[in-house]
């Protein structure tokens, strides 16, 4: 039992910091992207920088986010916005920070400005089912052992605790 309590934790350790990185991560862009949740400000465009996915070339808006609360301005910041990613553009944001992490980590400030969403959505519930469905039988192994070896434990007391009770009685 305690190899199979071996095996399993690594295994639930990836899946806990999975289920963190990715579906818990996509709640959060979802909250942002409908002004539930992260830090208000404004953010200004500054640029349009292109990358390349797997669907080919893409930009991404980048600028400066300026927080509500007076703190100090982040620059390069991606800002997803609907319409035009033009210059000088002013939007109301919501920012998520930067967050480390050793599996996915989150590697620049994002801004959300009402859109930006989908991806997270599909991807929340995609990863959610599938570290669910993979990863818990792991997860509740390691959560079982300690709770079976504290049965077990309990189960060899009480015969020794009944003996001695009946024991007194004999006498």
């Amino acid at each position: 039992m305690f190899v199979a309590w071996v095996v399993c934790l690594p295994i639930a350790f990836f899946f806990v910091q999975l289920t963190r990185d990715v579906p818990v991560r996509s709640v959060k862009v979802v909250a942002a992207a409908n002004d539930w949740a992260g830090e208000r400000g404004t953010a200004t465009v500054t640029e349009r920088k292109p990358y390349t996915d797997s669907s080919g070339r893409k930009r991404h808006c980048y600028g400066e986010f300026r927080p509500d609360n007076g703190g100090p301005v982040l620059a390069d910041v991606r800002i997803h916005l609907s319409g035009a990613c033009q210059a000088g553009r002013v939007v109301d944001t919501r920012l998520l920070r930067r967050e480390d992490s050793w599996l996915m980590p989150q590697k620049q400030h994002i801004a959300y400005a009402g859109t930006g969403a989908g991806e997270a959505v599909a991807a929340g519930v995609l990863m959610g089912l599938f570290c669910l469905v993979v990863g818990g039988p792991f997860v509740a192994c390691v959560l079982a052992f300690p709770v079976l070896v504290l049965r077990e434990l309990a189960s060899r007391r009480r015969p020794e605790a009944h003996a001695n009770r009946h024991e007194g009685q004999d006498r």
